[in-house]
C-alpha cells in the first residue's frame, strides 16, 4: 500500500511539472496574440504629447481637431498649435526631441517656427526642435505657428482642404509618443461687401429730379388750397 502510494506521489509530480512547462510555454505566445490586460502589447510610457489646433475665430480656443463643419483657415494666413509634452515618470528628461510634420503636402505650409530657445528648425515640411530639463512630474507647452502658402497653390477643383493630418513624435533616450491635429484650408473664403459711402458728387446727377419733384409738389399744394 505505502508503494503505491509513493507511485502515485511521484506520477502526480511529474504530472505537475508537466503542466507547469506546458503553461510557461504557452502563456507568452498567448500574450502576444492577444496583447496584454487591456489588449496592448505596448509598454505605457511616462514622455507623452498632445497636439492641438487654435481656432481662428476669437476667443481663438485650443481644439484637438478642426473638421469640415467647424471654422476653417484661409490661405496666405496662419495656423497656430499648440505642443504639450508630459513627464510623468520620476526621473528627468535632459533632452527631448520633437519632430513635427506640417501636413502631408508640403506645398501647403511655406513655413514655420517656435520660440528661439527652443532651437527650431524647418526642412523639408517638418519642424525640429528641442525641449530640455523636463523635470518629472512636469509637463512643457510650445506653440509653433506655421504659414499657409497662397491660394494659387492649391488645386482648383474644389475650394475645401480637410486632408491636413499635422503629426507630431516626441523622443527621449529609449520613450517614444506621438499625436495628430487636423485643419481644414477653405480657398473660396467669401468677404464682407461694404457698400461705399455715398458724397455730395453723388447725389449731383439726381439734383434736377429733386427740384422738378419739388416744384410739382408745390403746385399740387397751391391748388387744393386755392
Amino acid at each position: 500500500m505505502v508503494a503505491f502510494s509513493l507511485t502515485m506521489t511521484k506520477q502526480l509530480i511529474r504530472l505537475a511539472l508537466f503542466l507547469v512547462a506546458l503553461l510557461a510555454t504557452v502563456t507568452p505566445a498567448f500574450a502576444q496574440q492577444y496583447g496584454g490586460q487591456y489588449g496592448s502589447t505596448t509598454t505605457p510610457s511616462d514622455l507623452t504629447v498632445n497636439k492641438m489646433v487654435r481656432s481662428p475665430l476669437p476667443p481663438y480656443p485650443f481644439v484637438e481637431n478642426l473638421g469640415d463643419n467647424d471654422i476653417t483657415h484661409s490661405p496666405d494666413s496662419q495656423v497656430v498649435f499648440s505642443i504639450t509634452v508630459y513627464n510623468s515618470g520620476n526621473q528627468r528628461f535632459e533632452e527631448i526631441k520633437v519632430d513635427d510634420y506640417l501636413i502631408e503636402f508640403p506645398q501647403r505650409i511655406i513655413s514655420a517656427e517656435v520660440d528661439q530657445e527652443f532651437e527650431g528648425s524647418f526642412s523639408n515640411n517638418r519642424l525640429t526642435f528641442k525641449i530640455k530639463n523636463l523635470d518629472a512630474g512636469q509637463n512643457r507647452t510650445v506653440e509653433v505657428r506655421a504659414k499657409i502658402a497662397p491660394a494659387n497653390v492649391f488645386p482648383t477643383d474644389r475650394s475645401l482642404f480637410c486632408d491636413n493630418t499635422n503629426k507630431v513624435e516626441v523622443r527621449s533616450e529609449d520613450r517614444y509618443d506621438d499625436d495628430t491635429a487636423k485643419f481644414c484650408i477653405r480657398t473660396n473664403v467669401l468677404g464682407v461687401t461694404t457698400l461705399p459711402e455715398a458724397g455730395l458728387e453723388d447725389y449731383l446727377p439726381m439734383l434736377p429730379f429733386i427740384g422738378m419733384g419739388a416744384v410739382g409738389m408745390y403746385l399740387t399744394l397751391k391748388k387744393r388750397l386755392s
